[in-house]
């Protein structure tokens, strides 16, 4: 098993919310938008998936995505997911 550094959070850690196209799929184009203007704007990181609740109405493969997408557009911006939602999305066959 892989153990992880943990590091103190630090600065202000925002919990945005996943965003929808109006058929109630995920907008991964959104999160780019969400991640710039937070980086943009001074903010340290982002929960993301757990803290708005609608990470529980998403399929194992949408958290997954949402995840990817974040950790890929966070720069120097700290991506935390809601450790219950990761191993949730991380898990075959979800």
């Amino acid at each position: 098993m892989k153990s992880f550094a943990f590091e103190p959070l630090q600065g202000l850690i925002a919990a945005p919310f996943t965003p929808m196209h109006p058929d109630g799929t995920v907008n991964l184009a959104a999160i780019e938008r969400q991640a710039a203007h937070l980086v943009a704007t001074g903010v340290r990181g982002a929960f993301v998936c757990g803290t708005t609740g609608e990470g529980l109405s998403l399929s194992g493969a949408e958290r997954r995505e949402v995840a990817a997408r974040w950790v890929a557009r966070a720069g120097k911006m700290r991506a935390e997911l809601d450790t219950a939602e990761f191993f949730q999305a991380i898990k075959p066959n979800s």
